[in-house]
């Protein structure tokens, strides 16, 4: 799982880096700033009233233009009086109007705030090599497009190919019809008229930025999409990573389950070569027992208990007696066998076969529950959880309060409140009910070492599951096992 989370990194890692390079690629294309520029930007008026001199004949639209640092403020009104009123402003690009290249954009960025909306004209004034003379405004190329706008603030896109020669002015300056050249490579002034379309009416624009689009402006959209793509699938991969991480932790409690099962199977874990004379010692040596180890056991081991009816070496150390006989063992060498089991009949002897239920081990009540234990003032479906956990990964050596907290997403003292609360008990209490109840009924219903049915059971030493065995069901794994096939055979 490690190995997936690396992977989400670097992939998300990589499309950052992806990102910025499409960010600066887009960085790199440049865009002609006409206004607001380095240059001194200056801004020129002009309206019907300088048509002519004659008061009667002149007319009386109006036009005033001034430039602040970051806008262009124009005031303007279109008024009766010349035959074909207007009013309009230009302003002069370039360095001292001499002009700005755009032969190499495609289009005009335009954004303007107005009080009413309406409609004006663009106009584009160039340098034609062949009329234009340095003193004569009015020998410049005029190309003009017509734009509608609304109240408030618009970003207007215009293409220089739409600016077109208006027809008046191809007349009056007899410019011919095939000359259509635009010559954008000196574009000496921009700005925009009020015609007799708006008789009548008066407006305050404000123009706050113009700039030219170079023609593979569409290659720095494209490198800016890209860029904003890479960094979103960036951040996803890093919400998937994270998600990930979240699923990894209710697979533990989850995934689990469907890898070990419920009841896993007694022959699951190997049993390592030395698992068995580990058992023996244990068994023999280990000073918690409850009863002392007898000389056959040591040598005996589990392989003779796990076949009924053969000699037993623990009942015929003493005496040579086979195991089957009424008395398999001396009573003054089995002291702790007598106050183990369960007196009967008046005391009647640990050997006898009559009295063999009596002296079996029984497996207490309690464990046959240890899954299904009551409620009390708790919670039901935060026990339901933890006895689902327990039931799934009892048998698993790492079980502990910690790891059964983690994949539940609790506290170990929510945890500790939640089982004691539902069973009784304390967590490890009833982990080792649980892993105890499945070992008796492993050695009872199986021929497996008690080495193997200890490893089964979540026990890592053999000797561990010897000595809380012993302190549990009051006598050896070995013998708990000898007695129930006896018990068996003799019914």
């Amino acid at each position: 799982m490690r190995a997936t989370h690396l992977k989400f990194l670097i992939a998300a890692a990589a499309l950052t880096v992806a990102a910025l390079v499409c960010f600066l690629k887009a960085g790199s294309i440049p865009v002609v700033e006409l206004f607001p520029s380095k240059e001194t930007a200056r801004a020129l008026p002009w309206d019907d009233r300088l048509e002519s001199e004659d008061s009667l004949s002149r007319g009386n639209s109006t036009s005033g233009v001034f430039v602040l640092e970051n806008r262009i403020v124009w005031r303007w009104r279109v008024a009766p009086g010349f035959e074909y009123p207007y009013a309009g402003f230009e302003l002069r690009l370039g360095k001292g109007g001499e002009g700005t290249d755009l032969s190499g954009c495609d289009s005009l960025y335009v954004g303007l705030e107005s009080r009413s909306g309406g409609e004006l004209l663009a106009e584009l004034r160039t340098f034609d090599p062949a009329r234009t003379t340095p003193n004569d405004g009015e020998s410049r190329r005029l190309l003009q497009k017509r734009v509608e706008f609304g109240p408030g603030q618009n970003a207007l896109a215009v293409a220089l190919n739409d600016f077109r020669m208006p027809e008046w002015w191809r007349d009056e300056r007899r410019v011919p019809q095939t000359s259509n050249e635009q010559f954008l490579d000196r574009a000496l002034a921009f700005g925009f008229q009020a015609d007799e379309r708006l008789l009548g009416r008066s407006d305050t624009v404000q123009v706050l930025w113009i700039s030219a689009a170079p023609k593979n402006w569409r290659s720095r959209s494209g490198f800016v999409l890209a860029g904003m793509l890479c960094a979103m699938g960036a951040v996803a991969l890093l919400f998937a990573e994270q998600f990930a991480r979240r699923r990894q932790r209710l697979a533990l409690f989850s995934g689990r389950t469907s890898r070990s099962g419920a009841a896993r199977e007694p022959g699951a874990v190997p049993v390592p070569e030395e698992s068995g004379a580990e058992a023996r010692v244990s068994e023999s040596e280990d000073p918690a027992e409850a009863r002392a180890p007898e000389p056959g056991e040591t040598s005996g081991g589990d392989a003779a208990a796990a076949v009924p009816g053969e000699p037993d070496g623990e009942g015929a150390s003493d005496s040579g007696e086979p195991a089957a006989a009424a008395e398999p063992a001396p009573g003054p060498e089995t002291p702790a066998g007598e106050s183990e089991e369960p007196e009967a009949d008046g005391g009647a002897e640990p050997g006898d076969p009559g009295d063999g239920p009596e002296e079996i081990p029984a497996i207490a009540d309690e464990d046959r529950d240890i899954i299904e234990p009551s409620l009390s003032n708790f919670p039901e479906e935060d026990f339901e959880r933890i006895r689902e956990w327990m039931g799934a990964h009892f048998t698993e050596p790492e079980a502990s309060p910690e790891t059964a907290a983690n994949d539940l997403g609790w506290s170990v003292s929510k945890l500790g409140r939640v089982v004691k609360a539902g069973s009784g008990k304390t967590f490890s209490a009833w982990l080792l009910d649980l892993r105890l109840q499945r070992a008796a009924k492993m050695l009872e219903e199986t021929a497996l070492p008690v080495a193997q049915v200890a490893y089964d059971n979540g026990f890592a030493q053999p000797s561990h599951f010897n000595r809380r065995f012993a302190e549990r069901y009051k006598t050896t794994p070995t013998e708990f096992r000898r007695r129930r096939l006896s018990r068996n055979d003799r019914c």
